[in-house]
């Protein structure tokens, strides 16, 4: 019964992730030309997930329109090395291996709804929006936030209702924190690099460029699980792995179901220039992996004070798109 259960939960729950992706991509409007069905399909992805969809897309961009930026980089905060070892850099998470241990299953939750540290995302009010200096702006996001929580409440006071409290924890709950794993374990190895002799190279206002610090982004291939094709995990999540490095430069642009041939086409011309981070983690536990550097790196980050290299050669600034 309980082997049952634990490959049910984590099963489910990379499905979950594998579904989440999904509707990423509506939130960047690139699954479809059309917003409207973006947004339906974004909220058909992401409900039964419990991820507010429209407060999400929101961090989300601000995430990609600011990658790698010291202060405005929404979603993994970033910290100096100094910055870390200070009491102001989540003191209960430095102090605590367990409780670094736990973050990858329940930091997704305390992100979302307890707002730690960008603002709740199921709250139309909260600080998320306070960025905005244009009161229509922020008037317009607040409203699509509670469109997104009012589908929540709706979906889950239905489905709670239809599958009762004991399975919802037994059953639902489990397969929630295991795609929370998945999605922190994924977004985590994304941005942060613990090959290179610099770390993970972050940015303020004073140097920061939109390609370069996206080309900061890494590409991780994961395999085949059991070398099955029908098992390959880059496949089964829709490439978010190992096409990261081209939907950080196009966001706005590549769909997942673009996104292997879009690398198949632009990675040799980065690579061939030195620009482009790629690690092959076929062959490794990848779980254990990532909690090894997960416990050694952190959220650390370097300045690298240098000019920039990349310059983006349309006039018109990517990070707007």
């Amino acid at each position: 019964y309980w082997l049952l259960w634990i490959a049910f939960t984590n099963i489910y729950g990379f499905f979950m992730w594998c579904l989440f992706v999904v509707g990423h991509d509506c939130g960047h409007g690139s699954f479809s030309e059309y917003p409207l069905l973006n947004a339906v399909c974004g909220h058909l992805c992401h409900t039964p997930i419990a991820v507010p969809f429209y407060a999400w897309a929101y961090s989300h961009k601000q995430h990609h329109k600011y990658h790698n930026h010291h202060e405005k980089d929404l979603s993994h905060s970033w910290f100096t090395a100094e910055e870390w070892a200070s009491d102001t850099a989540y003191p209960s998470l430095r102090q605590s291996r367990f409780f670094l241990l736990i973050q990858p299953f329940i930091g997704y939750f305390y992100y979302l709804y307890l707002g730690i540290p960008d603002g709740s995302h199921v709250w139309p009010l909260s600080k998320l929006y306070q960025r905005e200096e244009k009161t229509e702006i922020r008037r317009k996001h607040e409203i699509e936030s509670a469109i997104s929580t009012t589908s929540l409440v709706l979906f889950f006071a239905v489905f709670g209702n239809a599958i009762g409290a004991y399975y919802f924890l037994v059953a639902y709950v489990p397969c929630w924190l295991m795609f929370s794993f998945w999605l922190f374990m994924v977004t985590y190895m994304q941005h942060h690099n613990e090959v290179s002799k610099h770390g993970s190279i972050i940015y303020d206002d004073k140097d920061f460029n939109f390609l370069q610090a996206a080309l900061q982004t890494i590409d991780r291939k994961f395999g085949k699980l059991f070398g099955v094709s029908l098992f390959d995990i880059d496949v089964l999540h829709h490439n978010i792995t190992d096409g990261h490095v081209v939907h950080h430069i196009y966001f706005t642009k590549i769909p997942h179901y673009h996104l292997a041939d879009a690398t198949n086409a632009v990675a040799p011309y980065l690579r061939q220039r030195g620009v482009y981070n790629f690690t092959d983690l076929s062959q490794k536990l990848i779980f254990s992996y990532f909690i090894n550097m997960f416990l050694q790196t952190h959220f650390v980050g370097t300045f690298l004070r240098k000019d920039n290299k990349y310059k983006i050669s349309s006039k018109r600034d990517m990070s707007e798109e």
